[in-house]
């Protein structure tokens, strides 16, 4: 289903450590696209799927929305430890975050950010 020259071009030009915008936003839809395939019986473990090597080198990614695509993906796949880091990520007022979040009209990020304007706690990266 998923062009794998594609899936290749796109983990080796993330590979380079210096990635586009545009590689990290269809690196981002792959690990989206790979959470339907998922939900969708197309496999049925991380290892199976076809997007797990880009996973694998986007995981500690800091780039927005490589951390939120690879957050909603490990809910999907089961995770439960990932409900907090969303949790985290929507709470952030850090605007690589709330623009994301924003744009999508999740307007949970004013809200919830109105609640603790006085935090100015980083968004923290679990290793």
């Amino acid at each position: 289903m998923l062009a794998q020259n594609e899936c290749a071009r796109i983990e080796h030009k993330i590979a380079s450590k210096r990635p586009s915008v545009e590689t990290t936003l269809k690196a981002a839809y792959l690990l989206l696209f790979d959470s339907w395939l998922y939900v969708m019986d197309s496999h049925n473990s991380f290892d199976e799927s076809p997007v797990s090597h880009l996973a694998q080198l986007t995981r500690k990614s800091d780039i927005a929305e490589l951390r939120i695509a690879n957050t909603i993906r490990d809910m999907f796949y089961g995770r439960t430890s990932s409900m907090a880091d969303l949790k985290e990520m929507l709470e952030s007022r850090d605007p690589a975050y709330r623009d994301i979040f924003e744009a999508a009209n999740w307007n949970a990020t004013r809200t919830t950010n109105r609640r603790h304007a006085k935090s100015t706690r980083p968004l923290s990266r679990k290793k």
